[in-house]
Protein backbone atom coordinates (compact mmCIF):
# COMPACT_ATOMS: atom_id res chain seq x y z
CA UNK A 1 0.00 0.00 0.00
CA UNK A 2 1.59 3.36 -1.03
CA UNK A 3 0.48 6.99 -0.26
CA UNK A 4 -1.28 8.55 -3.75
CA UNK A 5 0.72 11.39 -3.04
CA UNK A 6 4.12 9.76 -3.20
CA UNK A 7 2.93 8.49 -6.77
CA UNK A 8 2.02 11.82 -7.63
CA UNK A 9 4.86 13.76 -6.57
CA UNK A 10 7.39 10.94 -8.36
CA UNK A 11 5.47 10.74 -11.60
CA UNK A 12 4.88 14.36 -12.06
CA UNK A 13 8.74 15.02 -11.48
CA UNK A 14 9.56 11.53 -13.22
CA UNK A 15 7.45 12.61 -16.18
CA UNK A 16 8.62 16.42 -16.24
CA UNK A 17 4.83 17.87 -15.90
CA UNK A 18 6.58 21.60 -14.95
CA UNK A 19 7.97 21.49 -18.60
CA UNK A 20 4.84 21.10 -20.72
CA UNK A 21 2.75 23.75 -18.46
CA UNK A 22 2.56 26.23 -21.29
CA UNK A 23 1.64 23.84 -23.43
CA UNK A 24 -0.30 21.18 -22.90
CA UNK A 25 -3.97 22.01 -23.08
CA UNK A 26 -4.30 18.92 -21.03
CA UNK A 27 -3.93 19.10 -17.06
CA UNK A 28 -1.41 16.98 -16.23
CA UNK A 29 -1.44 15.04 -12.60
CA UNK A 30 -3.92 14.43 -10.19
CA UNK A 31 -6.46 15.50 -11.95
CA UNK A 32 -9.53 13.28 -9.40
CA UNK A 33 -8.05 12.81 -5.59
CA UNK A 34 -10.00 9.72 -4.83
CA UNK A 35 -9.02 7.26 -1.89
CA UNK A 36 -5.74 8.20 -0.29
CA UNK A 37 -3.95 4.41 -0.28
CA UNK A 38 -2.91 3.10 -3.38
CA UNK A 39 -2.62 -0.76 -3.87
CA UNK A 40 -3.69 -1.86 -7.42
CA UNK A 41 -3.33 0.65 -10.21
CA UNK A 42 -4.95 0.63 -14.05
CA UNK A 43 -3.53 2.74 -17.13
CA UNK A 44 -5.26 3.22 -20.13
CA UNK A 45 -5.06 5.99 -23.08
CA UNK A 46 -8.42 7.47 -22.14
CA UNK A 47 -11.55 7.51 -19.95
CA UNK A 48 -14.11 5.85 -21.34
CA UNK A 49 -16.81 3.55 -19.84
CA UNK A 50 -14.57 0.18 -20.32
CA UNK A 51 -11.71 1.39 -18.17
CA UNK A 52 -13.75 2.80 -15.03
CA UNK A 53 -15.85 -0.63 -14.99
CA UNK A 54 -12.64 -2.69 -15.37
CA UNK A 55 -11.19 -0.38 -12.25
CA UNK A 56 -14.66 -1.06 -9.93
CA UNK A 57 -14.19 -4.52 -11.10
CA UNK A 58 -10.91 -5.13 -10.05
CA UNK A 59 -11.14 -3.09 -7.28
CA UNK A 60 -8.21 -0.70 -8.16
CA UNK A 61 -7.46 2.34 -6.36
CA UNK A 62 -5.93 4.76 -9.89
CA UNK A 63 -6.30 5.08 -13.10
CA UNK A 64 -3.51 6.52 -14.73
CA UNK A 65 -4.36 8.27 -18.26
CA UNK A 66 -2.88 9.41 -21.27
CA UNK A 67 -5.46 11.80 -22.42
CA UNK A 68 -7.00 12.96 -19.04
CA UNK A 69 -10.47 14.65 -18.89
CA UNK A 70 -9.43 18.09 -17.78
CA UNK A 71 -8.09 20.81 -19.94
CA UNK A 72 -6.69 24.30 -19.45
CA UNK A 73 -9.31 27.25 -20.71
CA UNK A 74 -9.90 31.07 -19.55
CA UNK A 75 -10.95 30.43 -16.51
CA UNK A 76 -8.55 27.97 -15.59
CA UNK A 77 -9.24 24.35 -15.26
CA UNK A 78 -12.42 23.35 -16.47
CA UNK A 79 -13.93 19.86 -17.92
CA UNK A 80 -13.54 18.92 -21.59
CA UNK A 81 -17.15 19.42 -21.81
CA UNK A 82 -19.28 22.56 -20.57
CA UNK A 83 -21.56 20.42 -18.97
CA UNK A 84 -21.72 17.64 -16.74
CA UNK A 85 -24.21 15.53 -18.69
CA UNK A 86 -24.75 12.21 -20.54
CA UNK A 87 -21.85 9.83 -20.61
CA UNK A 88 -19.19 12.55 -18.61
CA UNK A 89 -21.85 12.48 -15.86
CA UNK A 90 -22.25 8.66 -15.25
CA UNK A 91 -18.37 8.41 -15.84
CA UNK A 92 -18.00 10.80 -13.09
CA UNK A 93 -20.30 9.77 -11.01
CA UNK A 94 -18.70 6.39 -11.21
CA UNK A 95 -15.64 7.63 -9.79
CA UNK A 96 -17.06 9.65 -7.25
CA UNK A 97 -18.85 7.14 -5.74
CA UNK A 98 -15.49 4.90 -5.70
CA UNK A 99 -13.42 6.94 -4.83
CA UNK A 100 -11.10 6.14 -7.54
CA UNK A 101 -8.29 8.76 -8.18
CA UNK A 102 -7.53 9.65 -11.74
CA UNK A 103 -4.02 10.99 -13.25
CA UNK A 104 -3.32 11.97 -16.38
CA UNK A 105 -0.24 12.33 -18.60
CA UNK A 106 -0.27 13.72 -21.94
CA UNK A 107 2.72 15.51 -23.73
CA UNK A 108 5.41 14.38 -21.00
CA UNK A 109 4.26 10.69 -21.64
CA UNK A 110 3.94 11.22 -25.64
CA UNK A 111 7.98 13.22 -25.05
CA UNK A 112 9.71 10.71 -22.41
CA UNK A 113 13.18 9.60 -23.44
CA UNK A 114 12.75 6.26 -21.51
CA UNK A 115 9.05 5.51 -21.26
CA UNK A 116 7.39 7.82 -24.32
CA UNK A 117 5.08 6.44 -26.60
CA UNK A 118 7.39 8.03 -29.80
CA UNK A 119 10.95 6.62 -28.65
CA UNK A 120 9.25 2.99 -27.77
CA UNK A 121 7.89 2.85 -31.09
CA UNK A 122 11.38 3.58 -32.81
CA UNK A 123 13.23 1.15 -30.31
CA UNK A 124 10.14 -0.96 -31.69
CA UNK A 125 11.51 -0.33 -34.98
CA UNK A 126 14.96 -0.93 -34.53
CA UNK A 127 15.58 2.69 -35.63
CA UNK A 128 19.31 3.98 -35.53
CA UNK A 129 20.98 7.38 -34.49
CA UNK A 130 17.46 8.93 -32.78
CA UNK A 131 17.96 12.43 -32.59
CA UNK A 132 14.73 14.50 -31.75
CA UNK A 133 12.40 17.12 -33.61
CA UNK A 134 12.93 20.72 -31.82
CA UNK A 135 10.48 22.35 -29.98
CA UNK A 136 11.02 26.02 -29.04
CA UNK A 137 8.44 26.16 -25.53
CA UNK A 138 8.81 22.88 -24.39
CA UNK A 139 11.26 19.25 -24.19
CA UNK A 140 11.30 17.71 -27.71
CA UNK A 141 8.13 15.09 -28.77
CA UNK A 142 8.74 13.64 -31.60
CA UNK A 143 11.70 11.48 -33.22
CA UNK A 144 13.76 10.73 -36.38
CA UNK A 145 15.78 8.22 -36.86
CA UNK A 146 17.32 5.87 -39.50
CA UNK A 147 16.64 1.95 -40.43
CA UNK A 148 20.25 -0.12 -40.69
CA UNK A 149 19.73 -0.44 -44.29
CA UNK A 150 17.21 0.79 -46.53
CA UNK A 151 13.57 -0.76 -47.07
CA UNK A 152 10.84 -0.86 -49.67
CA UNK A 153 7.70 1.03 -48.08
CA UNK A 154 5.43 -1.32 -48.48
CA UNK A 155 7.90 -4.02 -46.69
CA UNK A 156 8.09 -1.22 -43.27
CA UNK A 157 4.22 -1.28 -43.40
CA UNK A 158 4.16 -4.72 -43.08
CA UNK A 159 6.41 -4.20 -40.06
CA UNK A 160 4.53 -1.34 -38.92
CA UNK A 161 1.62 -3.55 -38.78
CA UNK A 162 2.83 -5.95 -37.06
CA UNK A 163 4.12 -4.34 -34.50
CA UNK A 164 1.39 -1.41 -33.74
CA UNK A 165 -1.69 -1.85 -35.95
CA UNK A 166 -2.85 -4.33 -38.91
CA UNK A 167 -5.13 -1.71 -39.79
CA UNK A 168 -2.65 0.85 -40.64
CA UNK A 169 -2.00 2.43 -44.05
CA UNK A 170 0.27 3.96 -46.52
CA UNK A 171 -0.32 7.52 -47.98
CA UNK A 172 2.91 6.77 -50.74
CA UNK A 173 3.77 10.40 -51.56
CA UNK A 174 7.35 9.94 -51.63
CA UNK A 175 10.34 7.51 -52.40
CA UNK A 176 9.89 4.07 -52.60
CA UNK A 177 12.57 2.54 -50.69
CA UNK A 178 12.84 4.13 -47.07
CA UNK A 179 15.87 5.04 -44.48
CA UNK A 180 14.58 7.62 -42.50
CA UNK A 181 11.62 8.13 -40.32
CA UNK A 182 10.22 10.59 -38.53
CA UNK A 183 7.90 9.53 -35.47
CA UNK A 184 4.52 11.34 -33.54
CA UNK A 185 2.11 9.82 -31.96
CA UNK A 186 -1.16 10.69 -31.75
CA UNK A 187 -2.49 13.50 -34.01
CA UNK A 188 0.81 14.15 -35.20
CA UNK A 189 0.65 15.09 -38.62
CA UNK A 190 1.60 18.78 -38.60
CA UNK A 191 4.89 17.67 -37.85
CA UNK A 192 5.26 16.79 -41.39
CA UNK A 193 5.25 20.72 -42.33
CA UNK A 194 9.18 20.84 -40.15
CA UNK A 195 10.54 18.78 -42.72
CA UNK A 196 11.63 19.56 -46.34
CA UNK A 197 11.76 17.35 -49.32
CA UNK A 198 14.41 15.13 -48.66
CA UNK A 199 14.82 15.35 -45.14
CA UNK A 200 12.63 12.22 -44.28
CA UNK A 201 11.19 9.77 -46.28
CA UNK A 202 8.45 8.92 -44.41
CA UNK A 203 6.49 10.13 -41.06
CA UNK A 204 4.73 7.78 -39.01
CA UNK A 205 1.58 9.18 -37.07
CA UNK A 206 -1.80 8.29 -35.49
CA UNK A 207 -3.89 10.61 -37.97
CA UNK A 208 -3.26 12.64 -40.71
CA UNK A 209 -5.33 15.93 -42.05
CA UNK A 210 -6.08 16.74 -45.44
CA UNK A 211 -3.84 19.92 -45.79
CA UNK A 212 -0.58 17.55 -44.29
CA UNK A 213 -1.42 15.36 -46.79
CA UNK A 214 -1.06 17.78 -49.86
CA UNK A 215 1.86 19.02 -48.05
CA UNK A 216 3.43 15.71 -48.07
CA UNK A 217 2.36 15.27 -51.83
CA UNK A 218 3.94 18.61 -52.54
CA UNK A 219 7.69 17.67 -50.83
CA UNK A 220 6.81 13.78 -51.67
CA UNK A 221 6.87 12.32 -48.09
CA UNK A 222 5.53 9.17 -47.31
CA UNK A 223 3.47 8.80 -44.56
CA UNK A 224 1.80 5.77 -42.42
CA UNK A 225 -0.94 6.26 -40.67
CA UNK A 226 -1.24 3.72 -37.99
CA UNK A 227 -3.82 5.06 -35.42
CA UNK A 228 -4.03 7.68 -32.83
CA UNK A 229 -4.73 5.04 -30.19
CA UNK A 230 -2.31 2.17 -31.40
CA UNK A 231 0.48 5.01 -31.08
CA UNK A 232 -0.10 5.90 -28.09
CA UNK A 233 -0.78 2.53 -25.88
CA UNK A 234 3.26 2.08 -25.59
CA UNK A 235 3.49 5.23 -22.82
CA UNK A 236 0.96 3.60 -20.57
CA UNK A 237 1.88 0.28 -20.76
CA UNK A 238 5.08 1.14 -19.83
CA UNK A 239 3.98 3.52 -16.75
CA UNK A 240 2.23 0.31 -15.60
CA UNK A 241 5.53 -1.66 -15.60
CA UNK A 242 7.32 1.29 -14.12
CA UNK A 243 4.88 1.97 -11.20
CA UNK A 244 5.14 -1.90 -10.63
CA UNK A 245 8.74 -2.28 -10.31
CA UNK A 246 9.23 1.38 -7.96
CA UNK A 247 6.19 1.30 -5.90
CA UNK A 248 5.62 -2.65 -5.49
CA UNK A 249 1.60 -2.17 -6.36
CA UNK A 250 -0.34 -4.33 -8.84
CA UNK A 251 -0.09 -1.93 -12.06
CA UNK A 252 -1.71 -3.35 -15.80
CA UNK A 253 -2.55 -1.74 -18.61
CA UNK A 254 -6.32 -1.91 -19.73
CA UNK A 255 -7.83 -1.12 -23.43
CA UNK A 256 -10.29 1.75 -23.72
CA UNK A 257 -12.68 -0.21 -25.13
CA UNK A 258 -13.83 -3.95 -24.55
CA UNK A 259 -13.84 -4.12 -28.54
CA UNK A 260 -9.98 -3.53 -28.95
Amino acid sequence: MVDLYKITEFLDKYLGVQNFEDVDLIINGLEIEGRENVEKIITAVSLTENVVDKCIEEKCDAIVLHHGILMRGHRGAELIKNRIDGSLRILLKKILQNDINILAYHLPLDAHPEIGNNITIARMLSLRDIEWIPERKSPPIGVVGELEREVDRLELLAVVREKLNDSARILPHGPEKIKRIAIVSGAGSDYITRFKRGEIDLLITGEVKEHHEVYAINERINIIVAGHYATEIHGPKNLADLLQRRFGVEATFVTSSQYV
